[in-house]
């Protein structure tokens, strides 16, 4: 297993992985309408790109040629990091990647204070696995992200 910075020539693989993990995973959660108004919103080509050039940097966690997951981080301010995405395969979830896939994140981030991200309050299997990596509910937010459609998320930091 090895993480890898992805550059804008990797993108599309990114985009594709959200399709097909956000429309396995979310419908339990999110409405299908909402999904495809948020990976459209999200994972264009225009979007990843406009991402990437505000400084996220996105890193993909492979096995050979197999694609296991993404992430996408960037510092703001210095020694403090946002947490934009992480998501794994689902039929990867529950067998360490995750852990070390954080991990080696975290190791990458140099001079780290604090790390913070958002996850949907209903995302119970995320909320517990970054409980497990020693994140916190810091608080929960309501994010207006338009056409209707909210992000009802914890709020949650992890402090090094």
């Amino acid at each position: 297993m090895q993480v890898n910075i992805a550059g804008p020539d990797q993108l599309q693989s990114i985009a594709t992985m959200a399709e097909t993990i956000w429309n396995a995973y979310y419908p339990a959660i999110i409405s299908e309408e909402q999904i495809r108004y948020m990976l459209e919103r999200g994972y264009s080509n225009e979007a990843l790109n406009d991402q990437q050039k505000a400084g996220h940097c996105f890193y993909l966690l492979e096995d050979g040629d197999e694609k296991l997951g993404y992430a996408s981080v960037s510092e703001e301010p210095v020694g403090h990091f946002f947490l934009h995405k992480f998501y794994l395969q689902l039929n990867k979830h529950g067998q360490g990647h995750g852990a070390q896939f954080m991990a080696e994140l975290e190791s990458r981030c140099a001079g780290i204070k604090s790390m913070k991200l958002t996850v949907n309050r209903k995302n119970i299997r995320a909320i517990n696995f970054y409980f497990s990596r020693g994140f916190r509910i810091d608080h929960a937010a309501d994010f207006d992200i338009g056409s209707g459609y909210f992000m009802n998320d914890f709020v949650m930091v992890k402090t090094y």
